[in-house]
Order: structure tokens, then sequence, then C-alpha cells
């Protein structure tokens, strides 16, 4: 099985990381003003964060996506998956099976072949010119592999919230936004149990193929 499981808990510590090296540093109380010193901690804890979560949606998306790839191309059925057609589907291809009867498998094949690596290498391009992970960003990425995304209102919310904070302390020269060390906790948590849902999807996608 594909490192989906382990790239999950590498996040999970990760982050346990940057809370212990940023948020410590931080008041409790969230209408305190800043330090200097505190405004840089604030801005590495969400900026990281965020970047990591984005790296790993990125990765898992990529992952999936060329394991069926590769398995498919070592088959001599011509069994189509679930990852393999939504790739087609949202990549743009408007897959059309021909006429077997006509048509030698081995042409039909590498004919699906074809049109799977040009799906794939501009899934690649998609991914890489994805920016931020917020849930619009996500669900471009994620629906190609078939991953869906569903969130309830509060992780939806720790999402957006993250990705506002991000944008915030990366583009800005001052924070108007100071949140709790509690309410970012309480972020952070909504949005790695996001990337569990990920990555529970990714092995589901991936047994058996």
């Amino acid at each position: 099985m594909p490192h989906f499981r382990s790239r999950r808990n590498d996040l999970h510590r990760y982050e346990a990381v940057l809370a212990s090296r940023f948020l410590d540093d931080l008041p409790l109380d969230s209408s305190l003003s800043l330090s200097q010193k505190e405004e840089l901690h604030l801005k590495g804890y969400c900026i990281l964060l965020h970047a990591a979560i984005e790296e790993f949606v990125e990765q898992t998306v990529l992952e999936v996506v060329d394991l069926h790839c590769e398995m498919w191309g070592k088959r001599t059925k011509l069994k189509p998956t679930v990852v393999l057609l939504a790739l087609l589907a949202h990549m743009g291809d408007k897959f059309k099976e021909p006429p077997v009867t006509t048509i030698p498998t081995v042409i039909v094949k590498s004919s699906i072949l074809e049109r799977l690596d040009f799906a794939r290498k501009a899934f690649v391009r998609l991914v890489h010119n994805n920016h931020g992970a917020g849930l619009q960003h996500l669900k471009t990425m994620s629906r190609p592999a078939a991953i869906p995304i569903d969130l309830d209102p509060d992780t939806n919310s720790a999402l957006s919230q993250l990705k506002s904070y991000r944008g915030e302390y990366a583009h800005s020269g001052r924070i108007t936004k100071v949140p709790s060390v509690k309410d970012l906790k309480n972020i952070s948590r909504l949005c790695l149990r996001l990337c569990d849902q990920i990555a529970n999807s990714a092995v589901a996608n991936c047994e058996g193929i």
C-alpha cells in the first residue's frame, strides 16, 4: 500500500512540532497586543501549517492517480477504475468506448493509455499550479483522484479561517487578526481531521487494484 497513512502521521507530528515551537510563546488572551517575536511566531505557525496541508493533499492525490495509471497499464483486461474514470472526466476527456468487435483489444488499450497519459500530465500541471489549501482548491485537486471532500460547517469554517490568516500573514506587514491559542488549536484539529479523511479515501481507492 502507498504511503498515505505514514504521510498523514508525518503531518500530525509536524503540526505538533509547530505548535510546540510557535504557540507556546503566544498569549492565551487574544485581545492582548503581540510583541514582534510573538507576531512572527503567529505568522510562522499559520503559514507553515497551511503549506503542510496543501503539500499533503497534493502528494496524496498525485500518488493515487499515478498508482492507478501504472497498475492499469500492466493489466490484460480493460477494466476501468473509478479513479481513472474521474481523471478522464475531470481533465476534459470525452471518453467513448470504441466497438470492441471491430478494433483489436491491443489497439483499444494503446489508445486509452495514450489518453490516460495526457490526462495524467494535465492533472500534474493542475496540482503543481495550485496555490492554496482553500476548499475550492482542495476540491479541484481531489475530484480527479475520486476523493470526495464534504465538509461539515465547523471544518469548513476552520479551513476558511486558516486560509484567511495565512493570506494576511503572508502578504501583509501588520497583523489585524489575532486568534487565541485555543482557537488555533481547534482550527488545526479540524483541518487535520479533514486530512485524515482524505488519507482514508486514498487508501480505499487503492485497495485491491
